[in-house]
């Protein structure tokens, strides 16, 4: 071995991710070689599957430079970062990031008044929804889920592709802020609720008939995901507006995402989609006796 090997030893590593504590969680096997959206692209660099500007800039609201890992004792100074799109498709998504970065999350954390929510962001949402959905079958544990959100994964995909083109999905968005107003403050948690990150990909069946319980024939898939105060999910067209629990939303001008406002029953809404773990507010606060699958119209 030469004394550069000796000098420089982690240089000889070979890492699946960003950071060596997500190495554990990649099946190593399922890692691509070409990119996973225009498929022809090289894989060269890392790419954060939740923007790099949301640790950034979670790091300098908060004053800390690590963030707990699932609710766990393990700190982390990154979000995770794999190679699945090549330079060109990063460049694609990095133009619609500092979009939000500059109109909406940079300004909240500056105390600043962030631009009203409207259609700009609906790509934005959806690259990061695709992310989560790509990079999730590559996790170890998280194979079989794959089959119920594929079909969905292909509709984002291909609109990311060709975004000029209307997609069968909405984008609903809801800010912390919601909940700051509408709650006491012993009732939710600052720290949780202003700089902690997280992603979800949610799969249920939807019961459509109260009369005969006819249900989906397969789970009907969502993406949710959280970006310090920003709250938001991807779903099919109508998915939201035809479950039948108690709903407040503002559709913005181009009618593709949609603005939720605080109710009780949206804490329920988000403690299920969040697998029971929303531990932004009390659990005083989560309804306990409301289905959420329940749909007026068949899906």
């Amino acid at each position: 071995m030469s004394n550069d090997e000796k000098a420089n030893p982690m240089e000889l590593i070979n890492f699946s991710t960003n950071q060596r504590v997500y190495d554990g969680m990649i099946d190593c096997n399922k890692l691509p070689s070409s990119c996973l959206l225009c498929s022809e692209g090289k894989l060269e660099e890392f790419g954060h599957i939740l923007p790099k500007f949301v640790m950034r800039w979670l790091k300098r609201a908060s004053k800390k430079n690590e963030f707990y890992l699932n609710n766990t004792k393990q700190k982390v100074p990154d979000t995770l970062a794999l190679k699945i799109l090549c330079k060109n498709c990063e460049d694609l998504f990095s133009k619609y990031e500092k979009s939000f970065t500059d109109q909406h999350f940079k300004k909240h954390y500056r105390k600043e008044l962030p631009a009203a929510i409207n259609d700009d962001i609906y790509f934005f949402a959806l690259s990061i929804a695709w992310r989560i959905m790509a990079s999730t079958p590559i996790m170890r544990g998280q194979e079989d889920g794959e089959k119920y959100y594929r079909e969905f994964r292909d509709v984002v995909k291909s609109y990311l592709l060709k975004p000029d083109e209307s997609a069968e999905i909405d984008v609903y968005t809801f800010r912390a802020n919601e909940i700051v107003i509408n709650l006491p403050e012993q009732h939710y948690k600052p720290n949780i609720l202003n700089f902690s990150v997280v992603q979800n990909i949610f799969v249920r069946n939807l019961i459509y008939d109260k009369i005969n319980c006819r249900a989906t024939l397969f789970p009907i898939p969502l993406v949710y995901f959280k970006l310090g105060v920003y709250y938001f999910i991807v779903g099919y067209r109508n998915y939201l507006q035809n479950l039948t629990f108690p709903k407040k939303m503002e559709a913005t001008e181009g009618g593709r995402v949609y603005i939720l406002k605080y109710t009780y029953e949206l804490m329920g809404f988000l403690n299920c989609i969040s697998n029971w773990d929303f531990y932004e507010v009390d659990k005083s606060i989560i309804p306990l006796n409301i289905e959420y699958n329940k749909t007026r119209l068949p899906f």
